[in-house]
Parts: C-alpha cells; sequence; structure tokens
C-alpha cells in the first residue's frame, strides 16, 4: 500500500519508515465512534452494514469483531470495530463511512419528523397536535430512537392523528410570546 525504500537503499530492521508497507485490502476494518450511552446495545458478531459516499448505491456488509474495553476520556466514547468484505477492492483505507448496526427486531411505532418536536425548557419534549389544522395545542411525548429524519414517540402521540410536521418550534415560539 505504500513505498517508501528505492533501489540500493540499504535497510536495517526495526528502522523507520518501512521501506514497503503491505496490506490485504479483502477484508477492511471500518471502525465506529458509539457514544457510552449506547455500548450496551453492541455484541460480537453483529451484523454492519457499511456505506460510502464513492459509491452511494453500494452496501457492504459485515460484522462487529471488537468492542474497546476503555472510552475516550474526552468524548466518552467507544470505537466499535467491524470486519467488512472488500471482494470488489471498491473500498479504500481511510475513507468515511455510515454503519447500519442492526441492533434488535424492528419494530412499528409512530414515528414524526425531527422538526415537528421540541424541547422544552424542564428538558422534555412535545409536539403540536390539531384535529383541523387551524388550533394546535401542545403535547408532551416520550421519544425513542432517531432515524433518517424521524423521530420515534413512544408515548404521547396515536397513530393517525393530526400533528404540525415542520416548524413546531416556531409554534412554541409563538405561543410563549402570547402568553408573556
Amino acid at each position: 500500500t505504500a513505498r517508501a525504500g528505492s533501489v540500493g537503499q540499504l535497510v536495517q530492521p526495526g528502522s523507520a519508515p518501512a521501506p514497503l508497507m503491505v496490506a490485504n485490502l479483502q477484508t477492511l476494518w471500518m471502525v465506529a465512534s458509539v457514544p457510552e450511552s449506547e455500548l450496551a446495545s453492541y455484541k460480537l458478531g453483529q451484523p454492519v452494514i457499511v456505506k460510502v459516499a464513492a459509491y452511494p448505491d453500494a452496501e457492504f456488509g459485515g460484522k462487529i469483531t471488537y468492542i474497546a474495553d476503555m472510552a475516550d476520556p474526552t468524548s466518552h466514547r467507544f470505537v466499535v470495530r467491524a470486519d467488512v468484505a472488500n471482494a470488489k477492492r471498491l473500498l479504500k483505507p481511510q475513507m468515511l463511512a455510515n454503519f447500519n448496526i442492526t441492533l434488535g427486531k424492528p419494530t412499528d411505532s409512530v414515528a414524526v419528523p425531527i422538526n415537528a418536536v421540541t424541547r422544552e425548557g424542564d428538558g422534555s419534549m412535545s409536539v403540536w397536535v390539531t384535529q383541523e389544522g387551524v388550533r394546535f395545542k401542545r403535547r408532551k411525548v416520550r421519544t425513542g430512537l432517531t432515524q433518517d429524519g424521524m423521530v420515534q414517540i413512544i408515548d404521547g402521540v396515536t397513530p393517525g392523528e393530526k400533528i404540525a410536521r415542520d416548524k413546531a418550534l416556531f409554534l412554541s415560539n409563538l405561543y410563549l410570546t402570547n402568553i408573556n
């Protein structure tokens, strides 16, 4: 993968830089930095799907082969490494990648766009519910996972209810202005 030597150069064992670097690129390590709060969800052998910007329509499969024993003291994140098959040698070392790691079986639940949820001053989350699309009422919700621009609503909204899908923060600010 790299050449630092030249023809006729004297090379001693242990001298830096090594004259040649050789690597097997059939399987690459892809490294993710995961939050401390999610560490319990990751297990060795879990399937991983990796996508890179260079090949937006391609998915590369692999599995988790290493979970760090210690967090980074600054970010409180753990290294999770996956071995990813690279038979066609499309992946290159040092590429940035997005991971999709399956943590459990899919579940059906209510989800709303990220812009529909507002964080209140006390840390709780809320959405604006309407029946006719003219008058809105704030409702506290309990949120779950966030994925692909959507937020899972665990409690507080039922399927089929109408909500303000966008500009919920604007509604919150307008509501606070009218109260004061």
